[in-house]
Formats: structure tokens, sequence, C-alpha cells
């Protein structure tokens, strides 16, 4: 199973620059979770969701928004509203 958590911020940037939901998954596989991550850095929730379209799962009491690409891949998002410089989980 993939998972991605990467936190982001509120700011509005251009939705051009968001890589495909797939593109995230196999940066994941070949290019590491750290990588996959820094290609969203700085997105905001609403851009995010323009270019992959409703979450399928919004985790209740949290920012985050969860993606399910296939049975063993998942993307989580986290958001930060507090903040204008996201970070990576660690």
């Amino acid at each position: 199973m993939l998972v991605l958590a990467v936190r982001l911020s509120d700011r509005e940037k251009n939705d051009n620059s968001i890589p495909s939901k797939e593109t995230v998954a196999a940066y994941i596989l070949e290019k590491g979770e750290q990588y996959a991550a820094e290609q969203l850095r700085g997105q905001d929730r609403n851009s995010v969701r323009r270019s992959w379209g409703d979450p399928d799962a919004m985790p209740s009491g949290i920012w985050a928004d969860v993606w399910g690409l296939d049975a063993d891949t998942t993307i989580l998002v986290f958001y930060s509203s507090l903040t204008n410089w996201p970070s990576t989980p660690k």
C-alpha cells in the first residue's frame, strides 16, 4: 500500500503545476515520499481538488483529503490553515 502524507498551505498556486494523482503515486515508488511531497508543496486545497477532483474521503477532525487510486494506493493530503509555509510530516 502506498500512502503519501503531505501538508499544504491555503495559498493559491497555479493548478497547472499540480501533478496527477497517478504521477504522484509513481514518484513515491520511483523517487520516494519526500520527492513526491515536494511536488505538491505550496498548493492549496482548492487547487488540488480542482486538479484531482473531489476526494474519496475527508477525515473528521483534521484538515485532510484522501484519494484512493486502487486497492493498494491511497494518497492522504493534509492542509494547514495556520501557516503559509507547508511542511511534510515526519
